[in-house]
């Protein structure tokens, strides 16, 4: 499966896609920040760009994509845009320019999740042809994942870290709690 299309009953009118991407060559990755940027800028409320060290699971991505569109519903949006709020609720810290360093776009290495929020109706953004760039199947998301990192930022115990879901507990908790 090389994309997770998802549609909410929660929010009528909303298509969320995800797609994984690679960054073949590490050295190129500002050159791929750059492309991006591009895009990300035309279609800010319907494009993200997530760095896949720090994202567990597909249902993380979707939780974060939820409580956005649940913020731009009832204008409670902490940031500017559709795209930077996502960030923001995927980032334990309430500090936005800690969101976009550690999650986003300038943080991309070697690879990114791409997040398309599309309105029925309505055309959705296409990820531009990239040079540097392969897509793969997202279901080897966790391969990207760097649970050292998350470790550390989500501030996991060691004990948590024992039980088989307890990390990814650990996170969907923390995101599901946060400014609440």
């Amino acid at each position: 499966m090389e994309e997770v299309r998802l549609s909410s009953t929660q929010f009528e009118g909303y298509h969320l896609a995800m797609s994984l991407y690679k960054v073949t060559d590490e050295a190129n990755a500002v050159k791929v920040q750059e492309q991006l940027q591009k895009a990300v800028a035309e279609h800010k409320d319907s494009f993200c760009i997530i760095n896949p060290e720090f994202v567990v699971t597909v249902l993380q991505v979707s939780l974060g994509v939820h409580k956005a569109l649940h913020h731009l519903k009832h204008n409670k949006m902490r940031t500017e845009s559709l795209n930077t709020e996502i960030l923001y609720n995927l980032h334990p810290a309430h500090t936005i320019t800690k969101c976009l360093d550690t999650m986003g776009l300038k943080s991309i290495k070697k690879g990114f999740l791409a997040v398309i929020i599309s309105k029925e109706g309505q055309d959705a953004p296409l990820i531009p042809d990239l040079e540097h760039v392969e897509r793969q199947d997202i279901n080897d998301l966790s391969d990207y994942t760097d649970v050292v990192k998350m470790k550390e930022l989500y501030d996991i115990p060691d004990e948590v870290m024992e039980f088989e879901r307890g990390f990814s507990s650990e996170v969907y908790s923390t995101l599901a709690l946060k400014n609440n």
